[in-house]
């Protein structure tokens, strides 16, 4: 039995520097941080499903204080390519993990291609600042990708896209993870794509795994759009994704539910991963039998 795409999704802490009104915070439900030592049991845990990568997240991992140490054990000590999903604040940090190359890809959250804050928070850095921050980091030659969350301005986020793509780099645009339905939106969000591949000259196509829009220049793969799995019941699709850990070290293979859940330390680890791995979602039932966590 393997891993999805050989990696695990972990949210070193529930802390933040922003407060987005749509995070849903990994799946984190106190607040929590993992230390070094509990990332190595999770690691030597995982070593025999053939995992290769881990994701690390948050609320926002560069608030840990332990992120460098832990970055520098995955990749000096286990060889583990290691990515990190950041609002991209604390940019001295990050390029000084990035120059020690304990980090592989750095993902960038922007919502907004020019406001005073990048995304839909109170607090935070402007766009002006997170899109320098992320030249710098493409500076470094670290691949860097860009996640935004569809906000229902078209010209935003085709803004964002044009952007990306002007300066090679990869962008994710991505439905807002929720449970009840909202078709008028998703009916937005594919009109937006067909937009965006209107204006925006790429080689378009439907990826074969994901079953979802993409467009490449010169065969790299520089925009995804992503639905909300959850929402349209995708289980079958979403179990191709890495599942999460939360800062809690609780394994949540279902965002939306807490039905599924298995904690981590609560026996031994690596039967508690299998188990994870075994598991067969499906959000329908869960909707009509369980509390969605909201």
């Amino acid at each position: 039995m393997k891993l999805a795409k050989n990696e695990l999704r972990i949210s070193i802490t529930a802390a933040c520097n922003m407060k987005c009104v749509y995070c849903h915070n990994e799946g984190n439900t106190k607040m929590a941080m993992l230390t070094k030592e509990q990332i190595r049991e999770i690691v030597e845990a995982s070593k025999d499903f053939g995992l290769k990568k881990i994701r690390i997240t948050g609320g926002e991992p560069l608030v840990s204080p332990y992120v460098e140490e832990i970055c520098q054990m995955l990749t000096e000590e286990y060889g583990i390519s290691v990515e990190m999903n950041t609002n991209g604040i604390k940019i001295e940090k990050l390029l000084r993990m990035i120059k020690k190359g304990w980090l592989k890809k750095v993902v960038i959250g922007m919502d907004y291609f020019d406001k005073e804050i990048s995304k839909n928070s109170p607090v935070g850095k402007s766009s002006a600042t997170i899109k320098n921050n992320i030249l710098e980091i493409k500076k470094t030659g670290c691949e860097v990708r860009i996640a935004t969350v569809y906000n229902d301005d078209d010209e935003n986020t085709e803004n964002i896209v044009r952007w990306a793509v002007d300066n090679d780099i990869g962008v994710r645009v991505l439905e807002i993870v929720r449970e009840e339905t909202d078709e008028e939106y998703s009916k937005r969000y594919m009109n937006l794509q067909k937009k965006i591949a209107a204006d925006i000259e790429l080689d378009w196509h439907i990826d074969s795994v994901m079953e979802e829009l993409n467009g490449a220049k010169d065969g790299k793969v520089l925009v995804k759009f992503y639905h909300s799995l959850c929402r349209l019941g995708l289980c079958n699709i979403c179990k191709k994704v890495p599942f999460r850990i939360t800062s809690s070290g609780i394994a949540r293979p279902c965002i939306l539910t807490s039905s599924t859940d298995v904690d981590l330390f609560d026996g031994n680890i690596r039967e508690n991963i299998t188990k994870v791995m075994k598991q067969e979602i499906n959000i329908n039932k869960i909707r009509n039998s369980e509390v969605i966590i909201k």
